[in-house]
Order: C-alpha cells, then sequence, then structure tokens
C-alpha cells in the first residue's frame, strides 16, 4: 500500500479516518514501527485531506501538522474532525 511506503519514508505514523456512508474507519500505517510522530488524514473516496491543528488564524504557517503518537488528546480532536465531516456529507 502506498500509505505505508510514505509511513515508512517519513518514519511517521499515519492515522487515516476513512468516511464512509454508513460510518467513519480508522486505519493505521506504521504504528508497529515505533515512530515517534503521527500524522491524520481524511479519506473521503476521493482524495486525502491533512488535518491540522490551527494555532494562529493569522499564521496558517503555525498550524501543527504532526503530532507525537503517544498524544491521545490529538487522536480524540481528529476523530472529532472525521466525525463532523462523516455527519456533514449525511
Amino acid at each position: 500500500n502506498e500509505l505505508r511506503i510514505f509511513a515508512d519514508n517519513f518514519q511517521t505514523e499515519l492515522m487515516v479516518f476513512h468516511i464512509h456512508e454508513q460510518k467513519v474507519e480508522v486505519v493505521r500505517f506504521g504504528e508497529d514501527a515505533g515512530y515517534s510522530e503521527r500524522v491524520f488524514l481524511i479519506h473521503d473516496g476521493i482524495h486525502y485531506d491533512l488535518v491540522v491543528k490551527e494555532v494562529d488564524t493569522n499564521a496558517p504557517a503555525l498550524d501543527v501538522r504532526r503530532f507525537e503518537a503517544s498524544d491521545e488528546q490529538a487522536v480524540e480532536l481528529a476523530r472529532a474532525v472525521a466525525e463532523a465531516e462523516h455527519r456533514a456529507r449525511r
């Protein structure tokens, strides 16, 4: 899978929220490799969107794109974004 190659190449875990009609499915790549960072993606069946944490609306360069792999609060926030996207598409 291409996402596993990306995870290995960037030494970053990828957590992908696949938005299906009935549910949101979570698939992880690189979770067993011990990487220290994690990136969140939302896949709508056509393309992928990166989940970012906005630090300052006037400075997008400060947005957080990579999170510590141990940051469970970031997982819950990303999951909330994915669930909101799922609800919006129904």
